[in-house]
C-alpha cells in the first residue's frame, strides 16, 4: 500500500503521486451532479432575480405583445376642433383615447411648454436643487434597485449559507463513492493512503473555490454598473476570496466526514446534518465573530472597503475545524482495512 514502486520509476518525487490523483478527481469534478446543479442555480437565480428586480422581463414581454398585436397610435383632429384624440388599433378594433387639454394640467400650461420645461431641467444639472453630476435623469436612474455593496453581500451569502449544501455534497462524495473499489483501482497502483485522502481534499476544496470566485466576480462587475456602483476594487476582490476561502474548508471537511462512510449518500446526510447543527449552534450559542450569519451581514461592508470587527474569525474557525477532523480522519483513512 505505498508508493515506492511509482517514487521509484518517477525519480523519486513523492508529490507525483498525489498530482495524478488530483487530476484524476478533477475529472470527476466536473461530471459530479452537486458542482452542475450549484454552478447552474449560482448563475440563473441572481442573473433572474435582476430581471424581476428591474422590471426587465415584464417589460420586455408587454413590447413582445404589442408587437405581436400590431398597436400603434396616430395623433387624429376631433371633429369638434377641441383636444386631440389618439386612435389606438388594436388588430380590427379602433378605439378613440382623447389627449388632455391645457386646463387640465392644473397649472394653466400646454403639454408643449411643459415638456420643453421638463427637457430643459435635465439638460442643465443643479437647476432643481437635486445636485445631478454632468448625466440626465435616466442615466442617473439605476436599473437595479439597491447598492452593488447589498447585492453583492447577497450574492455572496448565498453561497455561504445556501450553495454551502451543495458543496458539502461534493466533498463528502470524494471517498465515500469510491470506497468499494479503492484498495483495488488506486492503492495498489502505488499511490499512499495519505496521497490518495489529500488529493481528494484538494482536488474538492480547489474546485469549490473556484466556483466561487468565476461565478462571484463578474457578477459583482454586473452589480456595479446596473445598480449604485459603491464597491471597492480590492476589498470586493479580497472578500470574495475570502468567502470561496470559507466554501474550500467546508468542502475539506465533507471530504473528511466522507472517509468515514461506505455510501456517498448516508456520508452527503450526516455531513450537511453536523454542519447544519455547528453552525445553528455557532449563531445562537458561539460568540458573534464565529456566527454565518453575522459574517455574511458584515459582507457588504466589506465590499466598500469598510473595517468591520473581525472578518476572518468564521475562516479561522472553518480552517482549524477542517484541520482537526482532516488530521483524525487521515488517521482512520490509514489505519483502516479497505
Amino acid at each position: 500500500m505505498d508508493s515506492h514502486e511509482l517514487t521509484a520509476r518517477s525519480g523519486g518525487n513523492r508529490w507525483i503521486p498525489l498530482v495524478a490523483v488530483i487530476q484524476d478527481d478533477v475529472r470527476q469534478i466536473v461530471r459530479h451532479w452537486a458542482f452542475w446543479i450549484w454552478a447552474g442555480l449560482a448563475v440563473i437565480l441572481p442573473i433572474l432575480w435582476m430581471m424581476n428586480a428591474s422590471n426587465l422581463a415584464p417589460t420586455a414581454i408587454a413590447n413582445l405583445m404589442r408587437a405581436m398585436s400590431g398597436a400603434h397610435e396616430v395623433a387624429k383632429t376631433s371633429d369638434d376642433g377641441s383636444a386631440p384624440r389618439a386612435v389606438v388599433n388594436y388588430g380590427d378594433d379602433q378605439q378613440l383615447v382623447r389627449k388632455p387639454t391645457p386646463q387640465e394640467y392644473g397649472d394653466g400650461q400646454d403639454y408643449a411648454t411643459q415638456r420643453r420645461l421638463r427637457d430643459a431641467r435635465i439638460a442643465n444639472q443643479g437647476d432643481d436643487g437635486y445636485g445631478y453630476s454632468g448625466r440626465s435623469a435616466l442615466a442617473a436612474t439605476p436599473s437595479v434597485p439597491g447598492s452593488a455593496s447589498q447585492l453583492g453581500g447577497k450574492l455572496l451569502g448565498m453561497h455561504v449559507l445556501v450553495w454551502i449544501v451543495l458543496a458539502i455534497a461534493l466533498g463528502a462524495s470524494a471517498i465515500s463513492a469510491e470506497f468499494a473499489s479503492v484498495g483495488e483501482s488506486v492503492l495498489c497502483w502505488g499511490v499512499a493512503r495519505w496521497q490518495y485522502f489529500l488529493g481528494k481534499a484538494a482536488a474538492r476544496s480547489l474546485a469549490a473555490m473556484t466556483l466561487v470566485v468565476v461565478l462571484s466576480l463578474p457578477m459583482l462587475l454586473v452589480f456595479n454598473a446596473k445598480s449604485s456602483g459603491d464597491l471597492a476594487f480590492w476589498p470586493a476582490i479580497m472578500t470574495t476570496l475570502l468567502c470561496a476561502a470559507v466554501v474550500g474548508c467546508v468542502t475539506a471537511i465533507g471530504v473528511a466526514a466522507g472517509a468515514w462512510f461506505r455510501t456517498s449518500m448516508r456520508a452527503i446526510g450526516v455531513s450537511v446534518i453536523a454542519v447544519l447543527i455547528v453552525g445553528i449552534g455557532c449563531v445562537f450559542l458561539a460568540p458573534p465573530a464565529y456566527s454565518p450569519t453575522e459574517f455574511v451581514h458584515t459582507l457588504p461592508y466589506a465590499l466598500r472597503g469598510v473595517e468591520v470587527a473581525a472578518p476572518s474569525s468564521l475562516l479561522s474557525f472553518v480552517a482549524y475545524s477542517a484541520s482537526a477532523i482532516g488530521v483524525v480522519s487521515l488517521g482512520k483513512f490509514i489505519w483502516a482495512d479497505l
